[in-house]
């Protein structure tokens, strides 16, 4: 399918044509749990549990630092934080990415419009015609 501007019905059709869009591996719900890291502290030793996300980034889960060492982290500018985990959006500003859902944002811009992108971050997918024309009718 050859790729059009803006559409008023995109539906995932016309997406998932896209290379980008097709490339992107859509987000998993949670981060799986798969390894510890250590920390050691004068003589006392921590585990803590190491993340992988959706995008195959690997993180160290700190949230109980404090509680457990009585620490906390010094991360000047938030250069290697993570805030949360979601389902809905991946942003690595370092690569000027952002994906909603899976998605590339530039592709939704370029195929999908405001009602059509809600019903995927609501929903999790992109809407079939169907589904489009029952939601744009309950809005």
């Amino acid at each position: 399918m050859e790729r059009t501007a803006l559409k008023e019905s995109t539906t995932k059709e016309t997406l998932k044509d896209a290379p980008a869009a097709a490339a992107a591996t859509p987000p998993v719900p949670h981060p799986q749990h798969d390894d510890v890291a250590h920390l050691r502290i004068g003589e006392q030793e921590y585990e803590l549990p190491m993340l992988t996300g959706s995008e195959g980034e690997r993180a160290i889960d700190i949230s109980k630092l404090r509680t457990m060492t009585g620490c906390i982290t010094l991360d000047e500018g938030y250069v290697n934080t993570g805030t949360t985990t979601s389902a809905v959006t991946y942003l690595d500003g370092e690569e000027g990415i952002l994906r909603y859902r899976g998605y590339p944002v530039e592709e939704l811009a370029e195929h999908s419009d405001f009602v059509e992108t809600s019903y995927l971050l609501i929903y999790g997918e992109l809407p079939n015609p169907e589904q489009l024309h029952n939601f744009r009718q309950g809005l």
